[in-house]
């Protein structure tokens, strides 16, 4: 196994191109061998590949490390057109779902993750915190709740939740109709 012989920068992008592929293999054949070295050189880049694919979108761009705004560059626009900014912030993982269930009532970090199934503590922090920056979500005395900004969002995309519904029959219906040949 050769290693590049930059020096190593812990940023993904640069993490990858600076420590080789490794597979986990590599680690037990580096266990058995007694090699130290590779074994730490193929942990790090089993983890660098780990951040790598978790940093990135489904189309393999970066995801950024700051809350879209208006006026900036986000996903979909380098201008930052106000609704390629707000389409950035709720396609982000559980961001939508996070609305949802605040709408019904405030919730408790605890109450708030239980609601949302199976969200991970890091990322129901990550996206509160740019909820919160973005001004969705303020802190309450019951705990997170949608401040007005964020209510008015609700009941914007509530009616939503009714037109996926009678898009789904459609769905289903199209489904299962029988498909005509012409033979």
């Amino acid at each position: 196994m050769r290693v590049n012989s930059k020096a190593p920068s812990w940023r993904a992008g640069a993490c990858a191109s600076t420590i080789p592929a490794a597979q986990p293999a590599d680690a037990a054949i580096a266990a058995d061998t007694g090699n130290k070295n590779m074994t730490y050189l193929s942990e790090i880049a089993i983890i660098c590949v780990a951040v790598a694919r978790y940093t990135n979108d489904s189309n393999g761009e970066p995801m950024p490390n700051h809350t879209p705004r208006p006026g900036s560059p986000v996903r979909g626009s380098k201008t930052g057109k106000p609704i390629m900014a707000l389409f950035d912030l709720l396609g982000r993982n559980w961001a939508l779902g996070i609305i949802w269930q605040l709408s019904q009532q405030p919730m408790t970090f605890r109450h708030l993750q239980d609601s949302c199934e199976s969200v991970s503590p890091s990322v129901l922090n990550r996206r509160i915190k740019e909820l919160r920056e973005s001004g969705l979500l303020e802190r309450g005395d019951a705990g997170y709740q949608l401040s007005d900004t964020g209510q008015e969002l609700f009941q914007l995309l509530a009616p939503l939740g009714n037109w996926s519904t009678h898009w789904a029959v459609l769905q289903v219906e199209n489904t299962t109709e029988p498909t005509s040949s012409n033979t």
